[in-house]
């Protein structure tokens, strides 16, 4: 603890390190996990504690309503931080677990460009904070990007659960094409070098400002296609043991959960198909953790049935029910990403989401005979290939 006498003066000051900078609504949530006039109140007042003793600073911008203040430690706190907790000057540190690094002010104080992509970062670096407070037997944390920029390899921020190692790309959409390439290209070399895998990236964006929070518009439709083409064509064979998650702001906090847990959940509504197969003849015979995948298997050793269940727009989950077929029936003829080929025995894949507007990505051309019945009352979506 910073000060002595203060336990959240002493959280507020880490917390403005850990994220480099934040507006009083991102703090409150950080510090009380719940934003209201009250906590608002108290954030305030301990801010006001810390300006006092030259510990805190501000910088204003515009939003379309008013103009607000972004808060971040001064020159004085840092040093103030840095005697406290013995960091000697050109120690790097990881950021994780209080291994904290040093920095000069001048490289520490938030961007002042772009301060929208800024802020987005640190709402999601808040919500894994509150996630820290919440679940701290999970051990997950998150260093800002001072600490992962490196020459091939420049994420807005990282963070971990146990050993494994996830990567975070805010996207406002400002990058095109050959940008997007050269990002994933980036991640390739640095990977290929350091053989240091992620185990997810994620592709953050702006809520749609036109449908509900659990919506995609067709702007981020089109978006999502894009990211994901230069993701399949820079990232080669990382595509198939790297995810790639594309969500929505609002989301991201549900998704993280999701992908955190330590074993596979599927949805009630899923579990309700589940049993209908299970109480077959048909045997489960494999599971995935954390992407919700289980194949069943007949007396013949063939893939009868694949169950998924995909609430979210990510890589990783087709690439893995493609490979549960390639273990009971005849191995794909082509490396496509995302795509299912037809083999000898085609299985019934059904899919259960609860997005309304969460497309299946088939592009292979030889795919025969698709049809795709729906039933809006569960969103339950099944596939069946004709061979």
């Amino acid at each position: 603890m910073l000060f002595k006498d203060s336990e959240k003066q002493s959280e507020l000051m880490l917390l403005l390190f850990k994220v480099r900078g934040a507006n009083v609504e991102q703090l409150a949530l950080g510090l009380y996990q719940k934003i209201n006039k009250g906590n608002l109140t108290k954030t305030y007042d301990l801010l006001k504690k810390l300006e006092r003793k030259g510990f805190v600073q501000y910088t204003k911008y515009k939003t379309l309503n008013r103009i607000k203040r972004m808060y971040y430690l001064s020159k004085n706190a840092l040093q103030y931080l840095y005697d406290s907790t013995n960091i000697e000057e050109g120690y790097r540190g990881s950021g994780f677990e209080g291994d904290f690094g040093f920095f000069k002010h001048s490289v520490y104080k938030p961007p002042s460009k772009n301060i929208e992509h800024h802020l987005m970062t640190v709402d999601c670096m808040i919500d894994l904070y509150v996630l820290m407070k919440q679940e701290p037997n999970k051990k997950i944390d998150f260093v800002h990007n001072l600490y992962i920029a490196k020459n091939e390899l420049k994420p807005d921020f990282s963070f971990k659960k146990g050993e494994d190692t996830y990567y975070v790309e805010i996207d406002r959409g400002n990058e095109r094409g050959i940008s997007l390439n050269q990002k994933f290209e980036r991640y390739y070399r640095y990977f290929k070098q350091t053989n240091q895998l992620a185990k997810c990236i994620y592709f953050v964006v702006p809520s749609s400002e036109k449908n509900t929070k659990s919506k995609f518009d067709a702007h981020h439709q089109l978006r999502f296609e894009k990211v994901k083409e230069a993701y399949k064509q820079s990232m080669q064979h990382y595509v198939y043991e790297i995810d790639l998650c594309f969500v929505s702001i609002d989301e991201f906090l549900e998704v993280i959960r999701m992908d955190l847990k330590d074993e596979y959940i599927f949805s009630d509504d899923c579990k309700s198909i589940w049993h209908q197969y299970k109480l077959s003849s048909t045997t489960k015979i494999w599971g995935l953790q954390n992407y919700n995948i289980i194949g069943f298997v007949n007396e013949h050793n063939k893939v009868e049935v694949i169950l998924a269940e995909i609430n979210v727009r990510r890589t990783k989950i087709w690439n893995d029910i493609i490979k549960l077929q390639e273990h009971y029936t005849v191995k794909q003829k082509t490396n496509e990403m995302l795509s299912m080929t037809v083999n000898t025995f085609a299985p019934k894949i059904v899919i259960y989401t609860s997005k309304e507007n969460l497309k299946i990505d088939i592009q292979n051309q030889e795919l025969q005979h698709v049809n795709y019945s729906t039933f809006t009352q569960k969103q339950l979506l099944i596939v069946e290939r004709g061979t």
